[in-house]
């Protein structure tokens, strides 16, 4: 007896639960995992000083590789990254709660207060 595998369908967002609770979609037309993740206030706080740590050292690098234009570029984005993130926390921590938040390869998409 032999059994065919059906293919899944290409538009298929498959949804799953990791042990820490968040939940994390797979979209195979896209090959994208999102997670929705639940953070406290407390480690909220933490987090938004750490994303100020990453734009300074990334400001640094793209001031001391000025004249090697990779560097430069390289910064740019980081900086973009980390000052993005930054500014979705604290704009939806304002509350003093926990918030829940979407991200996609690092990058936060939506950010909610809890």
């Amino acid at each position: 007896m032999s059994y065919i595998a059906e293919p899944l369908d290409c538009n298929v967002t498959l949804q799953r639960t990791n042990a820490a609770g968040t939940l994390m979609t797979f979209d195979y037309s896209t090959g994208v995992t999102v997670e929705d993740i639940r953070i406290d206030s407390c480690k909220v706080k933490t987090l938004i000083s750490k994303y100020g740590v990453v734009k300074d050292a990334a400001g640094l690098a793209g001031l001391l590789g000025a004249r090697f234009w990779p560097v430069g570029v390289t910064a740019g984005v980081v900086f973009g990254w980390a000052w993005n993130n930054q500014s979705q926390l604290i704009g939806c921590s304002r509350s003093g709660k926990g918030i829940r938040l979407r991200q996609w390869a690092g990058i936060i998409t939506g950010c909610y207060s809890q």
